[in-house]
């Protein structure tokens, strides 16, 4: 593994093409999941194999390498939390273009936060959602009533013309689109 890293800068994906970069993968969650599944047995007070506990030198040694052995989830929603706050901070605004300009932009970053944004607001209408997730996200400013309740205002003029939107912030967005 830290020959992998070095050799390519990075950690090794389960998307790949490449297969040993593939089973490296595998290896590393299957590593990171043996390690959660102990750190729940043993709140619950029934330990039954070895994992990389036993080994501190070794998890050390991951660790170096930029390995977390945190719950992945909670890893995410805290990177991409951080990354809409820097969203707003530089837009001044947590609505974002739409989905059309998102992919016209070919902003892999922007597509990437937008759709994860979308899976929130869609687990916060199932109440799939920790109650700390969402203060977290309204405590940044965050409105899942915007997402959920409201949609933009729509007037259109005669055929051929433009066409505005208003926003529930009050922005207006100009189409050219043929009604």
């Amino acid at each position: 593994l830290s020959a992998y890293k070095e050799q390519h800068g990075k950690l090794p994906s389960k998307k790949s093409q490449d297969e040993e970069e593939k089973s490296l993968s595998v290896w590393l969650d299957t590593v990171r999941h043996e390690k959660n599944e102990e750190d729940d047995d043993e709140k619950k007070g029934s330990r039954t194999k070895r994992t990389i506990d036993d080994y501190p030198h070794r998890q050390q040694s991951l660790e170096v390498l930029g390995i977390s052995f945190g719950r992945r989830r909670d890893e995410t929603f805290e990177a991409m939390l951080q990354k809409l706050v820097e969203y707003k901070e530089e837009h001044g605004t947590l609505r974002f273009p739409s989905d059309e300009q998102c992919e016209k932009s070919k902003n892999l970053e922007l597509q990437s936060l937008q759709k994860w944004v979308k899976s929130q607001v869609v687990n916060f209408r199932s109440r799939k959602m920790s109650p700390d997730a969402i203060r977290q996200l309204k405590e940044i400013g965050f409105s899942f009533e915007k997402w959920c309740l409201s949609k933009p205002k729509r007037t259109s003029k005669k055929k051929g013309s433009t066409k505005q939107e208003e926003t529930d912030e009050g922005t207006d967005v100009t189409e050219n689109v043929v009604v």
